[in-house]
């Protein structure tokens, strides 16, 4: 089966997942994220996922203007018109900084929330991942750098971790 990015799907072994929406495929395996367990792989050829029409997948984030309110003291949210296409080349910048597989779920996670989505919005745990990237050293120095700018794009200022308690 051929598993598009932004596809809704069940997994009939699962049911109680609910419907999900794919996220990547690559290297014969599809990536879901399930409105009740996360994100989770599934090799091809194996797996049998239904493919829903006309079916959102259960919301399981506030609304970003919620999560806004109380992550920035200043009120200031999502630019109301986003460059997606800047977004996307950042994104991918990012994505080459990633030195750690765990890692590329922050990149994955920020291409699904704002380039795949009917309307972007951000996850409040996405926000906080791009506050730490925003703030840090050692051998993601250089995303950091990266992450500022999404940051302002997003935004309009670079999110200050220290603020979010994060």
């Amino acid at each position: 089966m051929d598993y598009q990015p932004g596809q809704h799907v069940r997994c009939p072994a699962r049911p109680e997942w609910g419907t999900g929406v794919v996220v990547a495929t690559d290297d014969g395996k599809v990536r879901v994220d399930f409105p009740t367990v996360g994100f989770k792989s599934f090799a091809i050829e194996w797996v049998k996922l239904e493919i829903v029409a006309n079916e959102a997948p259960a919301r399981r984030h506030r609304s970003l203007a919620s999560n806004v309110a109380d992550i920035q003291a200043n009120g200031r949210g999502l630019r109301p018109e986003i460059d997606k296409q800047n977004i996307e080349r950042l994104i991918g910048e990012l994505e080459a900084r990633v030195k750690r597989r765990i890692d590329m779920s922050f990149p994955m996670n920020l291409r699904k929330e704002l380039l795949v989505a009917a309307q972007p919005e951000l996850s409040l745990s996405t926000i906080r991942q791009l506050a730490r990237w925003c703030k840090t050293d050692g051998i993601y120095g250089d995303g950091m750098i990266v992450a500022q700018k999404i940051s302002l794009a997003l935004f309009g200022v670079v999110l200050d971790r220290t603020k979010l308690g994060t």
